[in-house]
């Protein structure tokens, strides 16, 4: 425990000081995951960003996947990812 506490003090006094400065957000996930067969699988994210003293969306990360099982405890997966940005301006990334 008493590590636990000295390691997330440490990590709590290595943030920037700048850090502090941006804006509250709220990030909401909300994930979609199952088998399509034995093997495959599908995955899929949706996290928009709001922030909270404007109440405008920031970001929208939008994430999709497929894995296949090797065995009970490995798969490989390819996914992509969309994550435009709408702070000051839209931009596609």
């Amino acid at each position: 425990m008493h590590r636990f506490i000295i390691g997330m003090a440490v990590a709590i006094l290595a943030l920037p000081a700048r850090a502090f400065d941006q804006d509250l957000q709220d990030w909401t996930l909300v994930t979609v995951q199952g088998h399509v067969t034995e093997n495959v699988r599908l995955y899929g994210e949706l996290q928009p960003r709001l922030a909270l003293d404007s109440g405008a969306l920031d970001r929208l990360l939008v994430r999709g996947a497929i894995g296949y099982d090797l065995s009970s405890q490995v798969s490989l997966w390819a996914g992509y990812a969309w994550t435009p940005l709408f702070a000051s301006g839209f931009k596609d990334e």
